[in-house]
């Protein structure tokens, strides 16, 4: 497991997440760095920050299973994704 420091809204503060080191090595990959280096962790901490921020949820639980989630969905090929999001949808 690789963990990140991250801020969960401000009344929380910072927060650590794990994810696996294989979904952060492949995370790095598709972000265009080289897994293992300084330069590749602070992608991906990027990456999972700016998830945070754009879905704002400040009270969110579980933050590094959620965090997963949507890792895995930004490395799977787009067309798997997209049948993914249709099948969410339509089990609604």
């Amino acid at each position: 497991m690789v963990r990140y420091h991250v801020t969960l809204g401000k009344a929380k503060g910072r927060t650590t997440v794990s994810i696996s080191g294989v979904l952060s090595e492949l995370l790095a990959l598709k972000l265009g760095a080289t897994p293992g280096t300084p330069e590749a962790h602070s992608a991906v901490k990027e990456w999972l920050q700016a998830q945070l921020d754009a879905h704002n949820d400040p009270g969110r639980v579980q933050v590094s299973q959620w965090l997963a989630d949507q890792a895995v969905l930004a490395v799977v090929d787009k067309m798997l994704s997209r049948q993914y999001d249709e099948w969410v949808l339509t089990d609604i």
